[in-house]
């Protein structure tokens, strides 16, 4: 009996250990490369927990996991927050006393957006055209037939992101069908050698490359390489895009994760080194000079740009697949 009672006993401290192992351990999921092992290994101190990281490519990949796994903290693109916003609304912890702290100029586009209030900012960029001025010059009362008329003949490279790609296209108009939105893509890219990606490293140092259609993170990462492309914004088809981060629970080992990679002295150093900007506005250092004149005019300027839309199921669900059928039938590989 006595023995029975010590097995007894063993086994029930080791359920218990398990249970707060589980219960303690924060499960975040974020794009690749956001949340380094640094970042997250100072966070864990200060929370007292563990945090496991998994890291996504694309938003279909990202509801593939969301689907088959419960995570504590999301940190999402903007086209799929109706798409996952049920249970953050329903079971999420309150983001007020951090977005109050954002930059005011960054506050007002936010809340002009009007999600729940349990969602806060973790990044922010622009889309527009990087492009090579020996090939092209690119200027911003351009509508954007022109500048792809200018292209002609050369070498031009689209984000391979339906959103943001089929706003190109339809310049903030909704598509209707697969046929008008292949027809309206076809006509724009006729005469030149175009290039569906997100990865054209190699690209901009071909000597007919004219410009990619890009975000500013990627655009401010390729100048840094090769300091004779420019980075210019036209507000026809320039547009804000944003990544949130919110909490699928509201136990206090998520809500210290939370509110500590969400705070200003977390996100800026994760931003200045991904050349994302902050809601917090500008930083006190940026080494890169080029980030630094990008950041400083999205900040006093982003009032002029619209933002990329936050699609409901049904249309996120047609879009995708319009660009699918658009990348088919351009015969361009699917990265």
């Amino acid at each position: 009996m006595a023995q029975f009672l010590r097995y007894f006993k063993f086994i029930l401290v080791l359920q218990l250990l398990i249970n707060f192992k589980a219960y303690s351990t924060v499960n975040i999921i974020s794009w690749w490369d956001y949340l380094d092992k640094e970042t997250l290994s100072k966070v864990e101190k200060q929370c007292n927990t563990t945090i496991s990281n998994d890291e996504y490519y694309s938003s279909e990949e990202l509801l593939r996991r969301i689907k088959n796994h419960k995570y504590s903290i999301v940190i999402f693109p903007g086209d799929v927050y109706n798409l996952i916003s049920e249970n953050i609304i329903k079971n999420g912890i309150d983001m007020s006393d951090v977005v109050e702290k954002y930059d005011p100029k960054i506050l007002k586009i936010f809340n002009e957006i009007k999600l729940n209030r349990n969602v806060g900012m973790f990044a922010l960029t622009t889309t527009g055209f990087l492009y090579n001025p020996k090939q092209i010059e690119i200027e911003k009362t351009d509508f954007v037939e022109e500048v792809f008329k200018k292209a002609k003949n050369k070498k031009i490279v689209l984000i391979d992101n339906y959103l943001e790609s089929l706003y190109l296209i339809s310049r903030n108009n909704k598509i209707l069908n697969s046929e008008e939105g292949i027809q309206k893509f076809s006509n724009l890219i006729e005469g030149t050698h175009h290039i569906i990606s997100n990865d054209y490293t190699k690209i901009i140092k071909q000597n007919d490359f004219a410009f990619a259609y890009s975000w500013a993170g990627t655009a401010i990462e390729m100048i840094a390489k090769n300091l004779d492309l420019k980075y210019i914004l036209l507000p026809e088809v320039s547009y804000i895009a944003a990544d949130f981060i919110a909490a699928n629970n509201n136990n206090q080992q998520t809500k210290c994760v939370l509110k500590n990679i969400a705070s200003r002295n977390v996100l800026d150093p994760i931003l200045a080194r991904t050349f994302y900007f902050s809601p917090y506005g500008l930083p006190s250092k940026i080494e890169n000079k080029i980030f630094a004149r990008e950041y400083e005019n999205f900040i006093y300027n982003n009032h002029k740009l619209n933002w990329l839309p936050f699609p409901s199921k049904a249309d996120y669900d047609k879009q995708l697949n319009l660009w699918q059928k658009i990348k088919i039938s351009m015969n361009n590989k699917i990265d």
